[in-house]
């Protein structure tokens, strides 16, 4: 049986380097103490540089980890439950022929406990976007903190008409009135009046672009938001944002059509301190 919850996330871009790649899994045995992940010809994965793994839900602190093909020694053996885990990706030119994933849970004597094999992978396109960025002033249980997410755009983009931005479960954004997101960069082409931003739904925030003219240009530049949200009592185990790239006003969640691209982001534990560079200024 294919083991259940199995997902991979990642932006599709064609040549994209040393972006995440957010793998999720479910196990139902208490057994499991290596994560071997064979991507597609083509995608390089890679967990040993600094700051490139990110354990999310994995038990027992840092494992061991071999880049080619990867593979995670874990620390302490897994138990049922679900898990998530992200490294870095580079993106090959265009989609593989074989566009699928296999992720394989062994014990400590090699025998295979669970896998998924075939999870499919993203199309990949061409969108000049990259370096999403997620920032928090606090992680303090059931407090509020200030986000901060970011994305920078190498080239002007003209096929976009919202940004999403999509919070882990159990995690709340505390926006009352549009306002309360903030714009830090005055270059981006923000639909006029003060109904520019969709926080209706309490786990994510749409931001619309200017419909006005046929064409909305988003001039290659740096673009930062920020909002309040509410930290959970405990991360959740799929502690997982995405910045999402919408086609269409109408996108709700990263797999949805009218996404251009998701940018998953690994989340933060409580108590963690953000870096520097990602805070809100």
């Amino acid at each position: 049986t294919q083991m259940a919850g199995s997902a991979v996330y990642y932006a599709g871009i064609a040549n994209l380097r040393a972006h995440q790649i957010v793998f999720t899994f479910t196990l139902d045995v208490d057994a499991g103490s290596t994560i071997s992940v064979v991507p597609p010809a083509g995608f390089l994965l890679t967990c040993s540089m600094e700051g490139a793994l990110k354990t999310i839900s994995l038990p027992g602190g840092r494992p061991n980890c071999i880049d080619d093909p990867l593979q995670l020694q874990l620390r302490e053996p897994l138990t049922r439950g679900t898990y998530a885990f992200a490294v870095t990706v580079d993106l090959p030119p265009q989609k593989p022929q074989v566009n699928t994933f296999n992720i394989i849970i062994q014990d400590q004597y090699n025998n295979v406990v669970d896998a998924a094999y075939g999870i499919f992978g993203q199309e990949i396109m061409n969108m000049p976007a990259e370096r999403p960025t997620l920032g928090w002033s606090r992680a303090e249980p059931g407090q509020p903190t200030m986000i901060t997410v970011g994305i920078t755009f190498r080239e002007d983009v003209s096929s976009l008409q919202a940004l999403l931005i999509v919070l882990p479960e159990l995690f709340q954004h505390d926006v009352q009135i549009p306002i309360d997101v903030q714009n830090y960069n005055p270059r981006f082409p923000l639909a006029p009046g003060l109904d520019w931003a969709d926080t209706q739904e309490p786990d994510r925030i749409k931001i619309f672009l200017d419909d006005s003219e046929d064409v909305t240009v988003i001039p290659a530049d740096t673009y930062r938001f920020s909002f309040r949200a509410l930290m959970p009592p405990d991360v959740p185990r799929k502690n997982i944002w995405f910045i999402c790239l919408c086609a269409d006003r109408s996108c709700k969640q990263p797999g949805d059509r009218q996404v251009a691209v998701s940018f998953p982001i690994a989340g933060f534990n409580l108590y963690e301190v953000a870096a520097q560079s990602t805070k809100a200024s």
